[in-house]
């Protein structure tokens, strides 16, 4: 793939590196996104299963992709349906371990990190971080390479590793639905706040999806936040009483992280 240092095994649909890499570390590539779907002549939707491969263990044979006895490894994918996960082969069998919403506006195209720290796994995309794993059984290849199911997924160049393990932290953190995704200009509206203010808002997010993903939240350390959510709820016909009782459960998961935290909730619009 690159200087004939990888190759493309066509049958089993994924690359995998010739070298290994240490077992901690980031791996970050820039990649395009099929979230708005492909379809067959026939119509029939393809499958989307294209994403990041890691900690992957060789198996005796020369096919890579699931199934094979003594393969094992991570991977993180386009899901489809405005959705990435996270998934985990082990001796062949496959198993999901988390999804993480995404929005359409984001979805065309970004960095995809990750960061590899022991058992713990950090995956971020456009600047945003979608999943927080732990696994108490890690797996232990280190050897990495991209998957795909079919002809559209996308890669724009090569995948980079490096031994940094640093994961994102901010003081101050917005988050919530479109209106802050479009915050363009936090950055000088909190100026006297210093550099230590990021905006990781994601256009469409409902309630829900922050119930989901407090976790990751919570992993910026954060001291002080802006949550402004709730519109999209209201445009999906979600239950009014179901709103605050989502709101309660997010705030209540980042304090369990962060005791101290105390965050601005914005009313809908």
């Amino acid at each position: 793939w690159k200087n004939g240092e990888m190759y493309w095994n066509r049958w089993s649909e994924e690359l995998v590196s010739k070298e290994e890499v240490p077992y901690n570390g980031t791996l970050s590539v820039n990649t395009g996104s099929i979230s708005n779907g492909v379809s067959n002549e026939d119509g029939t939707m393809l499958p989307y299963n294209h994403g990041l491969v890691f900690r992957l263990t060789k198996p005796s044979t020369d096919k890579y992709y699931q199934n094979e006895s003594g393969l094992s490894y991570y991977f993180i994918e386009d899901k489809g349906n405005q959705y990435y996960r996270l998934g985990r082969v082990e001796n062949g069998i496959v198993a999901y371990s988390k999804d993480s919403y995404l929005a359409k506006s984001l979805g065309h195209g970004g960095n995809l990190r990750v960061v590899m720290i022991d058992a713990d796994i950090y995956v971020y995309f456009a600047e945003r971080l979608l999943i927080k794993y732990h696994d108490d059984n890690p797996l232990t290849g280190q050897y990495y390479g991209y998957r795909c199911s079919n002809q559209y997924g996308l890669f724009q160049g090569e995948i980079k590793y490096s031994e940094s393990t640093s994961i994102d932290k901010a003081d101050y953190l917005i988050f919530g639905h479109s209106y802050t995704q479009l915050w363009l200009s936090y950055k000088k509206d909190f100026a006297e706040l210093g550099d230590n203010v990021l905006d990781v808002g994601i256009g469409g997010a409902r309630t829900l999806h922050y119930v989901t993903t407090a976790l990751e939240m919570a992993q910026y350390n954060p001291k002080w936040g802006i949550y402004w959510n709730g519109i999209n709820d209201i445009n999906a016909d979600v239950a009014v009483s179901t709103m605050p009782t989502n709101v309660e459960k997010t705030m209540t998961t980042i304090k369990e992280v962060n005791p101290d935290f105390q965050c601005v909730i914005i009313g809908v619009n």
